[in-house]
């Protein structure tokens, strides 16, 4: 697959004012969440960012961002929980917003979005422009969509192994299992 030609601009970090805007836009919103008094754009804003840094995420920053606390980062162990949490905690935001209840962040919620927005800062520093770009295209795709780009938890395998299965049991299913995979 051929790649697509970059220029000088789309090599270079976010321009530092267009940067400083973003985080700016971002801390705001945080902020109007911590005090109960966001607006539903404020919100949608900030799962706008939880998804894109969730896109942009590096290898470096998944290891800063796993948590492997009790019942967390070790349920799933493939460090997005911080991004699933801050998720959850928005929709929750949103369903309490729909109810009519106060839209205050738990302690826990709070936290979590704050350790996000603040390595979302830190990953913003150095990124290349294309790479920002490209996330907003397809956060675009998924919100078009209507997906989330954080995968869900993947199911836990079963507490005891399968039973062993014979080489004439899979030569049977092999069939089956390439027509229900083509």
């Amino acid at each position: 697959m051929k790649r697509r030609q970059l220029n000088k601009a789309q090599l270079l970090p976010l321009a530092p004012d267009y940067q400083r805007r973003v985080q700016l836009r971002h801390h705001l919103a945080l902020a109007a969440l911590r005090d109960a008094r966001a607006t539903p754009e404020q919100m949608a804003l900030l799962l706008s960012t939880v998804q894109i840094a969730y896109l942009l995420r590096a290898p470096a920053a998944r290891d800063l961002l796993h948590d492997d606390g009790p019942g967390e980062g070790a349920a799933s162990g493939d460090g997005l929980d911080l991004y699933r949490r801050a998720e959850q905690a928005l929709e929750r935001c949103y369903a309490r917003l729909g109810g009519g209840a106060p839209i205050a962040l738990r302690d826990d919620e709070r936290s979590d979005l704050e350790r996000l927005v603040t390595a979302y800062d830190a990953r913003l520093a150095g990124l290349p422009s294309h790479r920002y770009a490209d996330a907003q295209v397809e956060l675009h795709h998924y919100v078009f969509t209507g997906r989330s780009p954080i995968p869900p938890v993947a199911a836990r395998p079963a507490a005891e192994p399968a039973a062993p299965v014979s080489r004439r049991q899979a030569e049977s299913t092999a069939p089956l299992a390439a027509a229900a995979h083509p």
